[in-house]
């Protein structure tokens, strides 16, 4: 298939994102972990010393907090703030288990920017699900999140991890996001038997059937959303192959309960090339997902019909944006799907080129999802 998505610009200390991780522990086991858990936490001074130089080596939009599970760390509002001081967007990854109202209000006023909830069907030792369970089921955790989290007002996002016998239920993750206007962000892991350290625990995460590919993803796409990507990241080792691929869509929600959902398409290749590099010019950085408002939208959407080219898009933008002026509503919503490592070596991976969820080990930048594979924490005994 040939590629159309534009790939982005993010090179070197221009890309936006990365990832502190404050703790090894978790209280539950996911298949497709890749973090060595164990009961170790650092220090605040530690954390705040890689925030430091994390936040010297890159022109950050956003900032991940990352575990382990970060809700066992006792010091987290005050990495939040820390974070914040920095004019840095905070986002916190979490599996959810130990959220509360309280908690939420404090990490708010605290300066947290986003919550992403990590549910799917193969995570073990959740007290709030009964295994086995089909993602459409999990849609009722998902709501009670998402319930919390417009109780305080916080945006929130979801990742979900797909596997081989899961990733036929994806639609129905994406046909929940779709109609929640709350929901601005979706992460889509695809499994990986390569760094899936539970297989230490028990012999029965280890599976080698249920990996998931870069291509295998952007099939179901097509064959289920008609979506192709509009961005991609390429592959360290190949540029042909992407490791991460994005999908954005506007949705307008009309008055009998019906959605108009508009995938962008990735022909209007000017639009995708510009619109990144336009917000690096007016910012200062490039953006990481960030909050459009309507205005934004309009121009992006119009953009998109004009450079295009084709007329029937053009047609379909027209009609979407006119749905949206009837119904007095529009909004946007990103889908990342990101792809774990391939082991080419000894000690030689192939990964995401300019890594956006670089983390700090050892006083040095490294990618997340080898950190505890090539950089591991040495705790004494």
């Amino acid at each position: 298939m040939k590629r159309l998505s534009v790939e982005m610009p993010w090179k070197g200390m221009e890309v936006p994102h990365a990832v502190i991780e404050v703790n090894q522990n978790c209280n539950i086991n996911c298949f497709g972990c890749c973090k060595d858990k164990m009961n170790y936490s650092k220090s605040l001074s530690e954390i705040k010393s890689e925030i430091d130089l994390i936040s010297s080596k890159r022109n950050l939009a956003a900032l991940s907090i990352a575990g382990g599970e970060p809700l066992l760390y006792k010091d987290l509002c005050e990495v939040i703030s820390y974070i914040k001081q920095k004019k840095i967007r905070v986002i916190l990854l979490t599996n959810g288990t130990l959220i509360n109202l309280e908690n939420l209000k404090k990490m708010k006023n605290a300066g947290l920017s986003r919550i992403v909830f990590h549910v799917d069907g193969h995570q073990d030792g959740r007290s709030d699900v009964k295994l086995p369970c089909t993602e459409k089921k999990l849609n009722e955790l998902r709501k009670k999140y998402l319930d919390m989290c417009k109780e305080v007002n916080l945006e929130l996002g979801f990742t979900v991890t797909i596997y081989q016998d899961t990733l036929h239920q994806l639609q129905d993750v994406l046909s929940f996001c779709q109609d929640e206007s709350h929901i601005k962000f979706l992460l889509i892991m695809g499994y990986s038997q390569l760094v899936n350290y539970n297989e230490k625990l028990d012999k029965k995460y280890k599976r080698d059937d249920l990996s998931i590919k870069s291509q295998d993803a952007v099939t179901y796409m097509l064959d289920k959303e008609k979506a192709l990507p509009v961005f991609h990241i390429p592959s360290s080792h190949n540029k042909n192959e992407s490791r991460w691929n994005f999908y954005i869509l506007s949705i307008t929600h009309q008055n009998n309960g019906k959605k108009d959902i508009f995938y962008l398409h990735p022909s209007s290749k000017l639009t995708f090339y510009l619109l990144p590099r336009l917000q690096r010019m007016l910012k200062g950085r490039y953006s990481f997902d960030d909050q459009v408002n309507l205005l934004q939208i309009i121009i992006m959407l119009s953009l998109h019909a004009v450079f295009s080219f084709q007329l029937p898009i053009i047609i379909r933008t027209i009609k979407h944006l006119f749905t949206a002026i009837i119904y007095q509503n529009i909004r946007f919503q990103t889908y990342v799907f990101q792809h774990p490592p391939n082991q080419l070596g000894d000690n030689e991976y192939e990964i995401c080129a300019n890594c956006p969820d670089i983390t700090v080990r050892h006083n040095q930048l490294v990618p997340t999802c080898l950190a505890d594979v090539l950089y591991p924490i040495y705790v004494k005994n």
